[in-house]
């Protein structure tokens, strides 16, 4: 996976977003994300394009170009995160805030939204990565930048005072992990002194572990796929 963690046409953990691919003087350029959201292009990871006459050639080029979507680097270390919440404590519960007063958004990232409305599930497309239209998803597209929350948004929809906020992901499966923050007005376990070992030596059901920054805010790890659960597991 990616600096950028997606679902297909998402950006939650999964695929879409693992590169961001444009066209640069008619050539496929893959963008590297930095913190706060701005990025450079690698003429070494561009996308190549050629004659895929042959089956096999394009199935060779297909299996690299997915290669180097991979993000192989370490996830953000606990001290990265928890600096990145002190700094920005009251964005972080602005975001919740928004949540709150928006129960059918389930999950966001930098491309799309997906919100279930009247028991069906509708997707909204942004104009462009992290660009909305409308509010709320306007606002919360730029919080999602400007906190470095590559990876998106995503919560339970039975359970509305619990959220999970994907700042990075690493590594392709089975082997993927995702760190980020948890907010649940509920204690959540298991409770771990530091998440920087991968993966942690507890986990809970969904495959998560958390460690406390604040009362209702915790720095998470996620083993990715976990069990597709987004509640969380509290005491």
């Amino acid at each position: 996976m990616a600096s950028e963690s997606g679902e297909a046409g998402s950006s939650l953990p999964g695929a879409s977003s693992l590169c961001y691919d444009s066209e640069q003087d008619g050539l496929g350029v893959r963008v590297q994300p930095l913190s706060g959201g701005r990025g450079h292009t690698s003429v070494t990871s561009m996308t190549m394009r050629t004659n895929l006459a042959s089956p096999l050639a394009g199935s060779i080029i297909l299996l690299f170009a997915g290669l180097a979507c991979i993000n192989w680097k370490p996830n953000p270390s606990d001290a990265d995160l928890e600096r990145n919440y002190q700094e920005h404590t009251v964005d972080f519960n602005r975001f919740v805030s928004l949540c709150r007063d928006n129960p059918e958004i389930f999950r966001m990232g930098m491309s799309d939204a997906y919100m279930k409305v009247g028991g069906s599930e509708e997707h909204l497309r942004a104009v462009s990565r992290y660009v909305f239209e409308d509010q709320p998803f306007r606002e919360m597209a730029d919080l999602l930048l400007k906190l470095g929350l590559r990876g998106g948004l995503a919560h339970c929809p039975e359970a509305p005072g619990q959220y999970l906020f994907y700042a990075d992901c690493r590594g392709m499966h089975p082997n993927a992990s995702c760190k980020g923050y948890a907010f649940s007005m509920e204690a959540l376990r298991p409770s771990l002194e530091s998440l920087d070992v991968d993966p942690p030596a507890t986990l809970d059901e969904h495959k998560r572990a958390y460690k406390r920054l604040s009362e209702h805010w915790y720095i998470l790890y996620e083993v990715w796929p976990g069990t597709g659960d987004r509640c969380l597991t509290t005491d």
